[in-house]
């Protein structure tokens, strides 16, 4: 498998397809391959960058999760595009990607042409838009769960966190073997807290982007995921939304045929 040597560690990518080109950024918990599903439900002609982010897939964790950042992601999207295409790419970005291909976009306008971004997770712009009650609900879920890790606790971090999102009780009723796999993730969970409260995007700075850009939601999708899209979408200029009925926030795994029409249609325009 490819592999790009960054920071010390080794970055896992994927090169699929040939014809325009595109950098497809993956969400939390999963990797560049989540994007199998609708690359196969695209029409389009592509050349598709699927890069594993640090702390997930097949590439190294960083040495340093609390300090981890969507800056440090930026500058390694920035690498593997120079490196492997000559001029700008479209991007699609989901979640904590589209968090990391916001930054991405605004560090490197230049090589960006059109962007999708499904639901990005930029939480800490719920503040500055009003949204408090949202935005101290995310963060105390975040705050918890970081002084358990800190502390030691992952399995009461992680206790917390999920009975916090499916109800009490959800952690103890959860079968042994799927607790062992969720642990088995605290570090990139907790990189992926860290890059997302660190991350200094103000709401002005969307104004200056001049790429032509998509949000897309799911009908079905949290408050909090919502709202951050909607405020995204208007502080982007000619952003157009696009909802995707019984969608919730994980779309591009459960509804790949209509996230693939999305982006279709939006870079075939």
């Amino acid at each position: 498998m490819p592999k790009y040597q960054w920071r010390h560690i080794s970055v896992h990518f994927e090169r699929i397809g040939s014809g325009t080109p595109v950098l497809m950024v993956h969400a939390m918990s999963v990797s560049g391959a989540y994007w199998r599903k609708v690359i196969d439900a695209l029409e389009g002609d592509y050349n598709l960058l699927l890069p594993d982010l640090p702390f997930h897939g097949r590439t190294g964790s960083l040495p340093d999760p609390s300090r981890h950042s969507h800056d440090e992601n930026a500058d390694l999207l920035r690498e593997l595009v120079e490196a492997a295409f000559k001029g700008p790419v479209h991007v699609v970005g989901h979640s904590y990607g589209g968090a990391a291909a916001v930054s991405f976009i605004l560090k490197c306008p230049e090589l960006v042409d059109r962007v999708v971004l499904i639901e990005p997770s930029l939480p800490m712009l719920l503040l500055e838009a009003g949204a408090t009650e949202l935005m101290t609900e995310f963060m105390g879920i975040g705050d918890q769960f970081d002084r358990f890790i800190e502390a030691g606790k992952p399995q009461n971090a992680w206790q917390t966190y999920v009975d916090a999102q499916s109800g009490a009780g959800t952690w103890q009723a959860m079968p042994e073997e799927k607790k062992q796999r969720i642990l088995a993730t605290t570090a990139q969970a907790y990189a992926v807290g860290q890059a997302t409260r660190r991350n200094p995007l103000k709401l002005s700075e969307l104004h200056s982007l001049r790429c032509k850009t998509m949000m897309i939601v799911g009908d079905q999708t949290s408050a909090r995921h919502r709202r951050t899209a909607e405020i995204v979408r208007d502080h982007i200029p000619g952003c157009v939304m696009a909802v995707i009925p019984h969608a919730s926030h994980m779309s591009p795994g459960s509804h790949p045929t209509e996230i693939a029409a999305e982006i279709d249609g939006h870079f075939g325009e």
